[in-house]
């Protein structure tokens, strides 16, 4: 028996963990999804869930989590997989002392570029103590980039050991395609950025490089920036010709639409542990241009399936260059096979638990 268990109610972390339970499943391994009340409908696509009762409120105290350690040990698991590492997890690893083996997967090992605050400086600090307590407990600690693999080890060298590399895959809706609504009368290629709009993610060169693809290189592609602006800086506070933006949630039927008639996806990240959207792009066949954020780049064969950028200046010749269908066909392809080698979920996951084995 295999449980993944999450806290997350919605978005990328959870659907992480309905995947991998999907894989596990296909791999005909007896599993289940632990999750926490109020999950939005993505669970509904899991054939085996199991809802735990605790609320936010309970995740410090000490009653509520022997109760969930001891729900989690009464299903008799071989392994367990913590898909975050949310207080709830981390809580409940560093007091779990079942018959399971344990792992849990820490998506960024340090947060992202942001206003330093002194709540934040707080969270940080318990958060560091609670992942040290519950990695000394864990089994495996799962990462999703080489370049947070080198991270963890710098950041918590007596875990170096234990850390694993799972790719991440890509996380595909089974969604019709639906154009949105403020795109009704856009025609013409586009390049693509997706997902939510924050600090570190780079708006602001994405903008100027784009400027420069138009003036400098007579561009003739759109730039669609498609996501919720969480950021305290608006890098578009006024209309720019040529950008259209999409400043909302995206549902599923927008998002296949968006990544089936974009030209490319653009990441211009300042900083990153991983993607979740470079998958979504190759398994499609659609082609990248990133930043040299380590995590990022060390996912791109160079002018295979997508191009490195470190300037506004390379940014605009790389979009230049993907005006031209003939290399978009033979990187698309490339991204393809790209996929099913390195970033392929079933490969990866009967890897993690082979491990365990």
């Amino acid at each position: 028996m295999i449980l993944i268990v999450t806290s997350n109610k919605q978005g990328g972390i959870l659907q992480f963990a309905c995947r991998i339970v999907k894989e596990l499943e296909d791999l005909e391994e007896e599993c289940y999804l632990i999750v926490t009340p109020d999950c939005d409908e993505e669970i509904k696509g899991v054939k085996n869930c199991k809802v735990f009762s605790i609320t936010r409120s309970q995740y410090f105290k000490k009653k509520n989590i022997n109760k969930f350690c001891t729900f989690l040990d009464s299903m008799k698991p071989e392994m367990i997989l913590f898909a975050d590492d949310s207080i709830l997890s981390l809580h409940t690893l560093s007091m779990y002392s079942g018959r399971g083996k344990t792992a849990i997967a820490v998506h960024d090992v340090k947060r992202h570029m942001q206003t330093t605050i002194m709540r934040s400086t707080i969270v940080d600090i318990l958060r560091y103590s609670m992942r040290k307590k519950s990695f000394k407990r864990a089994d495996k600690i799962v990462v999703m980039s080489r370049n947070s693999q080198k991270l963890f080890g710098e950041k918590y060298r007596a875990f170096a050991n234990k850390s694993f590399l799972l790719p991440l895959g890509s996380h595909i809706p089974l969604a019709n395609q639906k154009k949105p609504e403020e795109l009704t009368i856009f025609s013409g290629g586009f390049f693509l950025f997706f997902g939510r709009v924050d600090k570190y993610k780079g708006i602001d060169t994405l903008i100027n490089a784009y400027s420069r693809y138009v003036s400098v290189h007579e561009g003739k592609n759109s730039l669609i920036i498609a996501g919720k602006d969480i950021s305290t800086n608006n890098s578009m506070s006024a209309p720019i010709s040529g950008i259209f933006r999409l400043n909302r949630f995206i549902n599923n039927e927008e998002m296949m639409w968006l990544f089936c008639n974009c030209s490319c996806l653009i990441l211009p990240y300042k900083e990153a542990s991983q993607s979740g959207v470079l998958p979504i792009a190759y398994e499609l066949g659609k082609p990248v241009i990133v930043s040299s954020c380590l995590g990022l780049a060390e996912y791109v064969e160079e002018g295979k399936t997508g191009f490195v950028c470190d300037s506004p200046h390379n940014y605009a010749s790389a979009m230049k260059k993907m005006e031209d269908e003939k290399l978009l066909d033979r990187m698309g392809a490339n991204c393809v096979e790209y996929y099913k080698e390195n970033l392929d979920w079933r490969t990866n996951i009967k890897r993690l638990v082979n491990c365990f084995k």
